[in-house]
């Protein structure tokens, strides 16, 4: 041990005392520390409490702070935890077959075939492709992604380089800090020494680039024909599979030359790629594909104009400039006008009157030592206990069920066996600043067992945060809980009965349970945690499913490939319906070789906060969003109206089954 690189401490998440497992635990890392001092020391705790014990350790990944922060974002940013955990994994992604590479200049790599390759379902193909994407880092000064950016702004670096590159640039770090800010924002400068934070399917310096071929433009009736360089890069949406070849760790992408790339009477207020005045070929277009942000021809009908996208500015007027306000809530004043328009209503709504005064602050309770504080909506009045009991009146209100308060908002119901420290790490996403007041979803706790004293105490400075206690196998206790008025249920694994005498029957009792739910309220959103992740397929069972059947298929021949994600073409897991602690082992691993995964996972998860540093959010594409067509037209529209930066999409798509059986909506 004193000559090793470093050494890893897991604890055992099957032990029937999780609590003794972590002394264990801690007990080995004071022994590694006492015997090889200057050994890099990887540690995973299970309880947060814990964790100040092992703080001297380089890197510590605690379960049940990252488990409730995943199951929450799941919540208000569905899938989540899908997103995580490809991040996370490493993974060869999809490739095209030999033939595609055979006139190819630089295709010269064997080639690599995982499962899902050549599926009939475009779904597979795509998802598999972009499930290689991992967060990579460079310096920008080093870095030919990011280098010609040094003195623009953060918004205009990301995008850029993901027109140009395909890249999407996340977060910078300072060379004289060791802060990193995921989305600084428009008003951060981009210097050469900052490391920059990029999510790709290969790191840079495993990166070529081959130059696309000269081929003639289509000239208008002008006589506008220029030669304009072939654009064979299509970004992440529609990127061919001849485009990008993934092989050993290496990437080779085809560009284009953008010395001559910009014709002559485009319009100003876009960012073309080779879509000169009066094009007429339709070909021309999609070759741009998702970098493609140029308008339609002068040409074409009213009918089939589209909105003028904003060009993504090199430099923004200020910090005061009220287009990139990201921490401002604009809500503040409309929420407080509905609370007191609640109150006048009824005089028995006093009690809650009193109670929707809201202020920005930090949580002045913690139930365990270690919690990182976070900027979060409270109460001005901290709640008594006995109201935070919603299924039990008190000399306050007279309120027993979730019905009775009237929220306007649909409710989170958490299922767990007991209040544990790490469930506080649940509600402060949820009730972090950045979340507008008018959104913010009541949570309520169903839990097998009165909670603690200092539990309680943790959460009564929360805004509609309630508790009840009851078990998630008595529709009694689910309808006092408000499960007709809720939008997600989110059943978390009981400890209790994580130890099974057979393998992987630790989960039988939850699935059974989650089952039962999605038979009587099929509207629901069920979010489950489990022990085992290959349980995952017995998620909203179907007997007589052929689409199951053929995913089942599909995941043997991943596990006979050796996949450590052969799960990842399941339905539940892919839409982040399911999720499994274990999965979390690949943070500590990659940890070792990106000493900042940790950090960044944190961040994204809300479970840190940092001055100046972005956070995770969803937004919701409906028709009327359509006119942007493209990823790459959605990812300028995003950097130039409030500097938001995409990283992924949530696809929902109608899953047709046999007249036969029961239809059902899949993600």
């Amino acid at each position: 041990m004193d000559d090793a690189e470093a050494c890893f401490i897991l604890s055992n998440r099957f032990e029937v005392d999780r609590i003794a497992a972590d002394h264990q635990t801690i007990l080995r890392a004071w022994a590694v520390k006492d015997f090889a001092p200057n050994c890099p020391l990887y540690v995973q705790i299970l309880k947060p409490e814990n964790k100040f014990h092992v703080k001297f350790a380089d890197h510590v990944v605690c379960e049940e702070e990252f488990k409730y922060a995943m199951l929450a974002l799941n919540c208000v940013c569905p899938g989540t935890s899908t997103l995580i955990t490809l991040l996370i994994h490493s993974s060869r992604g999809q490739t095209a077959p030999q033939e595609a590479f055979k006139q190819r200049v630089g295709a010269f790599q064997a080639l690599n075939r995982e499962g899902g390759a050549c599926s009939a379902d475009q779904w597979h193909r795509t998802y598999r492709r972009c499930s290689a994407n991992e967060v990579h880092h460079i310096r920008l000064e080093e870095s030919k992604f990011f280098g010609e950016y040094q003195g623009k702004s953060f918004t205009f670096a990301s995008f850029h380089a993901h027109k140009k590159y395909g890249v999407c640039l996340i977060g910078v770090r300072r060379l004289d800090t060791t802060n990193i800010l995921l989305n600084p924002g428009p008003c951060h400068i981009m210097g050469g020494s900052d490391t920059c934070f990029y999510i790709n399917i290969s790191k840079e310096e495993n990166s070529a680039f081959v130059r696309g071929q000269r081929e003639p433009s289509w000239g208008g009736s002008g006589g506008n024909a220029r030669g304009v360089h072939q654009t064979i890069y299509h970004g992440l949406t529609r990127l061919p599979v001849h485009s990008i070849i993934a092989s050993m760790g290496t990437v080779a992408i085809d560009l284009q030359d953008s010395s001559d790339s910009s014709p002559e009477g485009q319009d100003p207020g876009s960012t073309g790629l080779g879509s000169g005045k009066g094009s007429r070929s339709s070909s021309r277009t999609e070759m741009g594909g998702a970098n493609t942000l140029a308008l339609p021809a002068m040409g074409d009908s009213a009918e089939e104009r589209r909105h003028s996208i904003a060009p993504v500015l090199e430099l923004v007027d200020g910090v005061n400039n009220p287009t990139f306000d990201l921490l401002g809530d604009q809500s503040e004043d409309e929420a407080g006008e509905e609370g007191k328009e609640d109150s006048d209503k009824d005089e028995s709504a006093h009690w809650w009157g009193r109670h929707s005064e809201w202020v920005k602050g930090y949580p002045l309770n913690s139930p365990y030592i270690g919690s990182s504080p976070t900027l979060c909506h409270l109460l001005q009045e901290k709640m008594p206990f006995c109201c935070l009991r919603m299924d039990k009146a008190c000399h306050h209100t007279l309120f027993e069920d979730a019905r009775s308060y009237g929220f306007k908002n649909k409710l989170i119901i958490v299922s767990a066996e007991s209040a544990g420290n790490g469930l506080y790490n649940f509600i402060v996403p949820l009730r972090a600043y950045y979340r507008p007041r008018k959104e913010l979803n009541p949570i309520v706790l169903l839990l097998e067992s009165i909670p603690e004293a200092d539990f309680l105490e943790a959460i009564c400075w929360f805004p509609m945060v309630f508790y009840t206690v009851g078990s998630i196998d008595n529709l009694d206790s689910l309808l006092r809980c408000g499960v007709t008025f809720a939008n997600t249920m989110v059943v978390v694994d009981k400890e209790s009965s994580m130890i099974a005498e057979e393998d992987y029957m630790a989960d039988a009792k939850t699935i059974v349970n989650v089952q039962t739910l999605f038979r009587l309220f099929p509207a629901l959103s069920i979010i489950t945690e489990l022990t085992h992740p290959a349980n995952m397929r017995f998620m909203q069972f179907k007997v007589k499913d052929h689409y199951s059947l053929a995913l089942s298929k599909l995941e043997k021949k991943e596990r006979e490939k050796g996949s450590n994600l052969v799960f990842m073409f399941r339905l539940p897991f892919a839409a982040g319906k399911v999720f499994s602690v274990s999965m979390l082992d690949t943070l500590l691993y990659q940890s070792f070789v990106k000493d900042y995964m940790i950090s960044i996972t944190r961040l994204l998860l809300g479970l840190d906060s940092m001055p100046g540093s972005g956070f995770l959010c969803a937004m919701k594409i409906t028709e009327d969003d359509l006119w942007i067509r493209t990823y790459g037209r959605l990812y300028q529209k995003l950097c130039s109206s409030n500097g938001d930066i995409p990283i992924g999409i949530y696809r929902t798509e109608a899953h047709k089954l046999p007249v036969s059986e029961v239809s059902c909506y899949c993600h």
